[in-house]
């Protein structure tokens, strides 16, 4: 069974809440994890049928937008080169206020989606598993993970490098 431990990603609860409400707002969205350029390197919520996940894409999970039963999950994809680097880190999103410029369509709230990170112990690091790319995942090569529920800023997570 996946733990949320085990996930190459997961989502603060304060994250999941501003997620709910662009759901509510815009419909299915996904999060793409930027690699730098016009947003710097965060995480940008968009519209899912206007954003075309490159075929070498990895799939980081899927987070849900809550933890009751209402809860859906919203995928979580980051290019193949910054997967590379960032293989030995969990991404943790979390939300920060925000003056709502810029693209990811939480600005509009006054939010602004932030990606924090968790070391992998060596441990999580041989049990969690590879990101599969969209083309893998399409061509039935890989599995989607499990989606994960929101989690607090506590416990494991307690370490996490901040950003400003």
């Amino acid at each position: 069974m996946q733990h949320e431990d085990c996930s190459r990603v997961v989502m603060t609860r304060a994250a999941a809440d501003v997620l709910r409400r662009v759901r509510a707002d815009n419909g299915d969205v996904i999060l793409h994890q930027s690699g730098g350029c016009c947003e710097g390197s965060t995480p940008l919520c968009v519209l899912a049928a206007h954003f075309v996940v490159a075929p070498a894409d990895r799939l980081l999970g899927s987070v849900l937008d809550g933890v009751d039963a209402d809860a859906r999950p919203t995928p979580v994809w980051i290019s193949f080169r910054q997967q590379e680097a960032w293989a030995h880190t969990q991404v943790v999103l979390d939300v920060v206020p925000s003056d709502g410029l810029g693209y990811s369509l939480e600005g509009d709230l006054g939010f602004a989606f932030v990606s924090r990170a968790r070391v992998f112990t060596p441990e999580e690091l041989a049990a969690v598993a590879p990101a599969p790319s969209r083309q893998q995942l399409e061509d039935g090569e890989a599995v989607a993970p499990v989606p994960v529920a929101p989690v607090d800023l506590s416990g494991p997570w307690v370490g996490l490098c901040s950003l400003p």
